[in-house]
């Protein structure tokens, strides 16, 4: 701990880890110039602020330092003891549970197939008035329904399930949102579980209900949890980075159209967006013994909020960082999904659901562009998108 008052996130930023900030980035780009690990005040604890793509790559990197059970103290309150918060051994064996339902060959076939009918239903919804709000319309509700296929959960739940998913997220603003929330999702799921357990089904709640870690299957509560933080992270992160990869296309004409007349580049576009605006900037982590980071001493106990954000536009790493650019091939990869052991699981479904949807989107809507007279842009800290994407096509 610092013997001076550490600033607030609110004096650097002009707001809150949760407010729609419109645009952090020069505040990052000042942290990484003059001081890329920073001790601040949040909301609710102090932590060491991690700016550089140096110090961001090396906390990710190394698990025995910087460990992950800083999360049953934030996400734990609502989801319980979840694979978030584990680290070795215990994180290992419940990451290979839904590694193969997460694999490049679990997502071909009835996952493109469902995924592909989803996004053309839900263009079916609006195509034919000339205009929509790709979030509200489209983006804020593909990822969960394709999720849904993966669970095999019924569709006509998704907005239900979808609103429980937000709500959870807003535990630090609003704790008795989140935590009731937390309670009618696990009274939904519950059931289920109940239901599909000892079955033969090959959908991921039939395989988890079977599954077993050191000799034991998982209870009825940590499949519960388990799916709970699936389907928080499928439904909120992939709709931020659909909207921030449109956003970015709508915006540099040239770079849309280069997409639109080739597909390869959607897979570059996705990445460049995931670069350009991570739909989730912030990861904590806890430092487990005294360590010397970037010259600040830590000691045990201190918390550690990397900026993702801040890593993918590092200068040292990325020439004119704040461009959007889908041809930055030969440029390091992006942080966007993590580093390290804790290195985003769900990334593939990411990728393939967001070029389907994309891809659909550029097919079915000829002329697509952003509405004449309308203004919108990409907000938020802790999780960035656009808020509404009003848009013209045919």
């Amino acid at each position: 701990m610092t013997e001076t008052t550490p600033p607030t996130i609110n004096d650097l930023f002009g707001g809150s880890e949760l407010d729609p900030l419109p645009n952090p980035h020069p505040v990052w780009s000042r942290l990484r110039r003059e001081t890329p690990i920073l001790y601040v005040k949040g909301m609710i604890y102090e932590f060491y602020l991690v700016t550089s793509a140096e110090l961001a790559h090396e906390v990710m990197a190394n698990d025995t330092v910087f460990s992950n059970a800083v999360y049953a103290e934030g996400v734990g309150m609502v989801l319980g003891k979840t694979i978030l918060e584990m680290d070795g051994k215990a994180h290992l064996d419940h990451r290979k549970l839904a590694s193969p339902f997460l694999s490049p060959s679990a997502l071909r076939g009835k996952f493109e197939v469902a995924a592909n009918k989803i996004a053309n239903d839900l263009i079916d919804e609006f195509v034919d008035k000339g205009e929509a709000d790709l979030i509200s319309d489209f983006t804020f509700t593909y990822p969960l329904r394709v999720f849904t296929t993966i669970l095999d959960l019924p569709i006509d739940d998704y907005e239900q399930v979808h609103q429980w998913a937000i709500d959870l997220c807003r535990v630090v603003s609003d704790p008795f949102l989140g935590m009731d929330s937390g309670a009618k999702f696990a009274a939904y799921l519950a059931p289920v579980v109940a239901e599909r357990r000892g079955g033969s089904g090959t959908d991921l709640i039939t395989m988890l209900c079977n599954s077993e870690v050191d000799g034991e299957q998982l209870s009825d509560e940590a499949v519960v949890n388990f799916l709970r933080l699936m389907i928080l992270a499928g439904a909120e992160t992939t709709y931020h980075l659909l909207g921030s990869v449109m956003f970015g296309l709508l915006k540099n004409r040239d770079q849309f159209d280069a997409v639109l007349a080739d597909e390869k580049l959607v897979r570059s576009a996705i990445d460049e967006g995931l670069r350009w605006e991570a739909p989730v900037q912030i990861v904590s982590r806890v430092v487990t013994q005294s360590f010397e980071l970037g010259g600040v001493q830590l000691k045990e106990g201190d918390k550690i909020h990397v900026s993702l954000g801040s890593a993918n536009r590092d200068e040292k790493r990325y020439p004119d960082p704040d461009r959007f650019d889908i041809y930055r091939n030969n440029e390091p990869a992006h942080e966007a999904f993590g580093h390290g052991r804790h290195f985003c699981m769900g990334s593939r479904v990411a990728y393939s659901e967001s070029q389907i949807a994309i891809s659909t989107l550029l097919k079915r809507l000829p002329n697509l562009r952003l509405k004449e007279g309308e203004e919108c842009g990409i907000f938020g800290f802790s999780f960035r998108s656009p808020d509404r994407l009003p848009v013209q096509f045919g």
